[in-house]
């Protein structure tokens, strides 16, 4: 099993998956000084039977609020295109740096899949509002990411009236508070 700990939240994957911290991989901090501005998602996780790339963002405002202005599907779109992009210009450039697991991940990919993990306080008050509405950031994130994913999701073990749909192919598990 390859685990990654994205902060408080662990993720477990199945062995014949590869999967990455993506915005830590070498050639994706070089391709940063780019424009500047480059996001990425925090995890990618490529499942060779089904052909999906999972492209998986994490959130955790279970003890900190939320500091950024920038709406948070606004955000997970943007990274999602800055990380398409930068798997666009691995598989046509490649170069030195190029991570070996990343070939097979573009050779056999059938499909993108993305999902916006968030954990956050099941119960909202006044010092912790809900960041993410479970009411409506799951219609905002699909039209906002259709045309890459129209079954992307939204999941949480904290909050679960988030969760979209069941039957993710990895284990989550969370640390802390």
């Amino acid at each position: 099993m390859t685990s990654i700990a994205e902060g408080a939240v662990t993720f477990t994957f199945q062995n014949s998956w590869t999967a990455l911290q993506f915005d830590r991989i070498g050639y994706y901090r070089k391709l940063t000084g780019l424009g500047g501005s480059n996001k990425a998602v925090d995890i990618a996780a490529f499942d060779p039977d089904s052909g999906n790339l999972w492209l998986i963002e994490v959130k955790d405002y279970r003890t900190h609020p939320r500091e950024k202005q920038q709406d948070i599907v606004d955000e997970l779109a943007q990274k999602v295109r800055d990380s398409l992009a930068v798997l666009i210009i691995l598989r046509v450039r490649g170069g030195v740096d190029y991570p070996k697991m990343m070939h097979s991940i573009l050779s056999g990919l059938n499909s993108v899949r993305i999902v916006l993990h968030v954990e956050q306080r099941a119960v909202p008050g006044k010092l912790h509002p809900y960041v993410v509405n479970p009411k409506t950031t799951y219609d905002l994130l699909r039209r906002a990411l259709k045309r890459v994913d129209n079954t992307v999701q939204a999941a949480s073990i904290s909050c679960p009236q988030i969760n979209r749909r069941s039957g993710l192919p990895w284990a989550v598990a969370l640390s802390g508070p």
